[in-house]
């Protein structure tokens, strides 16, 4: 039987993270493996454990004001297998996008090229909590990497190593290094912007 002898049931208010604004923290682990059978013959080939951390933070500790906002980024990484582990080369600062007020949070990196490359207009409206709910029309626009200056990391994706975070130096459980995939920031009039960081690891058995 597979049991578990560390303490599961902990108080939030104890989680014992030095991050700035930090709301909530889920991570994942997994293992690939192939299963071969043959006759009386049977054999399993495992891959390295790789495991995933979600973060959400609040990006400043003042209301946002002003029309909706949004700002995403996905980093390139490609995967490459050396022996019994991964690894992980940085291929890009990564799509990126900007659309209504995100006050400074989040901007383009300059580049030497005309960055963002494009622009177009978006429209995010739903009437399912009743026609008095307010909708966004908006021009949302398209580029090459994000700089991120909220909170908890200031990030400048076309740089590698900004990308590259130790979390548990911010006593966010046992990970080491994380990669960054992603960077989603939200900002809703009359709300504290909140931000996602989703990352990867390699799990050292």
């Amino acid at each position: 039987m597979v049991g578990n002898s560390r303490n599961c049931c902990n108080l939030v208010g104890n989680f014992p993270s030095t991050a700035k604004g930090l709301i909530s923290v889920s991570s994942r682990g997994n293992t690939g493996f192939q299963y071969y059978s043959s006759g009386s013959s049977s054999s399993v080939a495992i891959e390295p454990s790789t495991g995933t951390v979600s973060i959400s933070a609040y990006a400043t500790n003042k209301v946002h004001s002003g029309c909706a906002g949004r700002a995403t980024v996905s980093i390139n990484w490609q995967r490459r297998t050396d022996c019994d582990t991964f690894i992980y080369l940085f291929a890009g600062a990564g799509k990126s996008t900007i659309s209504g007020n995100v006050n400074g949070l989040a901007s383009f990196p300059s580049l030497g090229v005309s960055n963002p490359i494009t622009h177009y207009n978006t429209v995010d409206a739903s009437a399912s909590s009743g026609p008095a709910a307010l909708y966004t029309d908006n021009i949302q626009y398209d580029g090459i990497g994000l700089i991120y200056s909220g909170n908890p990391w200031h990030i400048n994706t076309t740089k590698e190593s900004q990308c590259k975070i130790n979390l548990t130096s911010y006593g966010i459980g046992g990970y080491g290094l994380c990669l960054l995939q992603s960077i989603n920031l939200q900002c809703i009039p009359g709300k504290v912007p909140i931000v996602n960081f989703d990352f990867i690891y390699v799990i050292n058995s």
